[in-house]
């Protein structure tokens, strides 16, 4: 016979309570659910409308979000395309960085660091 009572060392709710950024995410789900149709449906009369601009759009639309955006490579550099910054970089350790960096640089100027 079921009294009702769990079982030693067994939980009524094993998985917690739900967080809220899952509980943000079924609400947005949700939300969108009913209006995606009438968002396809738009989408849709953009790309039969004949308007270049408006099937652009569309299509735009539909490649970004059901294929992703294509990823954009970026350059940065500085004047006359030469590099923004360089820097040689060993590994050291932190006491070694302690003992012989640290000290100057809270008590010289950072010129004086640069030679």
């Amino acid at each position: 016979m079921n009294s009702g009572r769990f079982k030693p060392g067994q939980s009524g709710n094993p998985h917690g309570r739900g967080t809220l950024a899952s509980h943000k995410k079924r609400l947005a789900a949700d939300l969108l659910e009913k209006h995606v149709e009438k968002a396809m449906s738009v989408i849709e009369q953009q790309l039969s409308s004949g308007d270049e601009s408006s099937a652009q759009w569309a299509a735009k639309m539909v490649m970004e979000y059901v294929y992703g955006k294509p990823h954009q490579a970026m350059e940065l550099t500085g004047a006359d395309g030469e590099a923004l910054f360089t820097m040689s970089v060993t590994p050291i350790s932190i006491d070694k960085f302690a003992d012989d960096y640290a000290p100057k640089l809270i008590e010289e100027p950072k010129d004086k660091l640069d030679s």
